[in-house]
């Protein structure tokens, strides 16, 4: 009985205070509880990359807690639509004396939008940016980080790439982590919790 009063007591402290579990709340209507994710559109020249945000997103959402993710737009309250922009890296720093890149900046750009089966638009975003650094050359990759350890490779395969085979590999290395953070910013926008 003390335990019982004891976890009462901790939830009414808890809600009372403004907070909340990951999933219990959103900013969506009650009656839209239920959303599709259609395939992500490419404007991009890399093709892979709508398989990876499609199913970063619907993933996201899957876990997400708040809605149910369905497989058919028959069974759905709202449809997610999103499009991929472009995808594109840019040199962040270089070399004073060669002027050679040694940190691309990459970058993915989406449109998004979540809509009820009547054509009403419950949010949208036409253009979220997402950024995320990699090396250029064997002598900008930092070995100790967690994002090379997710590469695959060893600190000593590195030295056997030319600096274009080691550029390629890091951006690709990248395009996870990117994804990954498009998906979870579209939830959030979208669904995620009112504060």
């Amino acid at each position: 009985m003390i335990r019982l009063a004891c976890v009462c007591s901790f939830l009414v402290l808890v809600t009372g205070c403004g907070y909340s579990f990951q999933g219990s709340t959103t900013i969506l209507p009650s009656s839209v509880r239920k959303v599709f994710v259609a395939q992500v559109k490419n404007n991009s020249t890399d093709a892979r990359l709508a398989v990876l945000v499609t199913e970063a997103l619907r993933d996201r959402f899957d876990r997400g807690g708040v809605i149910t993710l369905v497989d058919s737009i028959d069974d759905a309250d709202a449809v997610l639509t999103a499009s991929i922009k472009r995808v594109d890296g840019g040199a962040v720093t270089s070399t004073s004396t060669t002027n050679q890149a040694l940190q691309v900046n990459n970058t993915l750009v989406l449109s998004a939008e979540l809509r009820r089966l009547n054509g009403q638009i419950l949010w949208n975003n036409p253009s979220l940016v997402v950024n995320r650094y990699s090396a250029a050359t064997r002598s900008a990759v930092q070995t100790s980080t967690g994002d090379f350890a997710s590469t695959g490779l060893l600190a000593s395969d590195v030295v056997g790439l030319n600096d274009r085979e080691v550029a390629r590999s890091q951006q690709q290395s990248v395009y996870g982590p990117l994804v990954d953070e498009a998906a979870r910013r579209v939830f959030e926008e979208s669904v995620g919790p009112d504060f």
